[in-house]
């Protein structure tokens, strides 16, 4: 199994390099990112593209778990990637940032909210409590690792739900959501851009569980143009200094 994983990571490797330097004739711009499930962060993404317009490219964006936006950074498949951390998982996250040689900038703190769909019987409410979401079934990204509780990317994670569904889709986690009544928890951020959150109602959640969102990049690594101009537009989503 270890065989297979370090040589996984060699043909991705080689992958990268190949796609970069070896591939002749090849004059298109190119820039990847990671990230953990954060619409703003594929906003960014496409106003990165919108802003240069370039005429030639090969652009990536890579909505996926924690440990994947981690190994995607570490292994430059991705020049840089979005994910957050909580209280519960702020030593583990900085521990792995350290083991996978990566910086972490964080261009944002957010306030935890509840999302549920704006025909739910609570929805319109400014402000809920956790335990007011009780008979309601709880709808996470599901990290499918060894020690997910820690990778999770919702805040709340130390909490025991008494129903929890996981899912590793956004939309299949917005269908049960409408359907079952269920719930999610998140920054409270919702693009109104994107089809499969305009059904959404946030309420801010009582209980202050605060997510630290930003940005990580390979220790002296350089940031491309498109590099740069990507955390410029994340900052516009930035709440606190």
């Amino acid at each position: 199994r270890d065989f297979v994983n370090f040589a996984k990571k060699a043909v991705g490797q080689y992958e990268i390099l190949e796609d970069r330097f070896l591939t002749k004739k090849d004059e298109r711009e190119r820039f990847s990112v990671s990230t953990q499930h954060f619409t703003f962060a594929i906003e960014a993404f496409t106003n990165v593209i919108k802003k240069f317009d370039p005429q030639k490219f090969v652009f990536s964006i890579h909505e996926t778990k924690t440990k994947a936006v981690l190994d995607d950074v570490r292994t430059s498949k991705s020049e840089g990637g979005i994910v957050s951390y909580s209280s519960a998982n702020k030593a583990l996250m900085k521990k792995l940032f350290r083991e996978y040689g990566l910086l972490f900038t964080p261009p944002m703190q957010r306030e935890t909210y509840i999302y549920v769909w704006k025909d739910h019987d609570l929805a319109g409410r400014k402000e809920i409590s956790i335990e007011e979401m009780a008979p309601y079934p709880y709808v996470c990204f599901d990290q499918s690792v060894e020690g997910s509780l820690y990778l999770n990317e919702e805040a709340m994670a130390d909490h025991v739900f008494e129903k929890m569904i996981k899912s590793d889709d956004r939309a299949t986690s917005m269908e049960i959501i409408a359907k079952l009544g269920g719930y999610s928890i998140g920054s409270g951020m919702l693009s109104r851009k994107d089809a499969t959150l305009q059904g959404l109602s946030a309420i801010k959640l009582i209980e202050e569980d605060p997510l630290i969102i930003g940005y990580i990049t390979r220790k002296r690594s350089t940031l491309s143009l498109y590099g740069k101009a990507y955390i410029e537009e994340l900052l516009q989503y930035r709440e606190i200094e």
